[in-house]
């Protein structure tokens, strides 16, 4: 629904992530799933390391295959994020990453978790367990929202809007 609110023309999505990362991949097969259900094309694009990324979005984005792409948390891509940005940016294809870091380094817009909160919930359970607490007896914790991210100079330099209803978003860049 975000990515169509900034892309209305939105027809083929292009996912790209890390496929030796459980948890991207896990992420990246939920999207595709959830792109599918909302009437998408997509293409899926894997890399191996960092050293892909250059190769693999610029096939990803040559002769516009996708018009926009998607980035699950993936430490190895958030690495690389100024490498994506560069070949999408050539193209005019927005990127929509899940981490605010990553929305900061060039992407367009993320429903994000905020890594500084889920830092601190981290830190609060250890620190139960450092004053003795069973690590059994610690529940686990998860973020139930995300927080809406949006880089206004991205969507300056792809001549997108901030679409109706986003303009409570936090602004970064």
């Amino acid at each position: 629904k975000m990515m169509r609110a900034f892309v209305p023309g939105l027809k083929t999505l292009g996912v790209i992530y890390t496929s030796s990362d459980d948890s991207a991949t896990t992420e990246a097969r939920k999207m595709i799933t959830l792109a599918k259900q909302a009437g998408l094309k997509v293409k899926t694009y894997t890399i191996a390391s960092s050293n892909d990324l250059n190769q693999t979005s610029l096939q990803m984005v040559a002769g516009h295959q996708v018009d926009a792409v998607f980035v699950p948390t993936d430490n190895t891509i958030a690495g690389a994020m100024t490498t994506l940005v560069k070949n999408t940016d050539a193209a005019k294809v927005p990127v929509f990453p899940t981490v605010d870091t990553m929305v900061a380094d060039g992407g367009v817009a993320a429903e994000s978790i905020n890594q500084t909160k889920l830092g601190i919930m981290t830190g609060k359970m250890v620190a139960k367990i450092l004053k003795g607490a069973d690590p059994k007896s610690v529940p686990v914790d998860f973020t139930k929202a995300g927080e809406l991210v949006v880089n206004k100079a991205q969507l300056d330099k792809l001549g997108l809007t901030l679409p109706r209803g986003y303009t409570d978003a936090k602004l970064v860049k």
